[in-house]
């Protein structure tokens, strides 16, 4: 599993999200909306 996340992340730049809670977002009966994701503010960080 780290390996996938090494190639994904590290040589491509993808960004891998499956953590992320929407589950406010189900509640809310939010169909569409807008998520952005920025670059890291620490050195070294991708």
């Amino acid at each position: 599993m780290v390996e996938v996340h090494q190639i994904l992340l590290a040589r491509n730049g993808i960004y891998i999200l499956e953590n992320m809670n929407t589950g406010s977002l189900v509640l809310d009966k939010a169909y569409e909306f807008m998520f952005v994701l920025g670059a890291s503010r620490m050195t070294g960080g991708l």
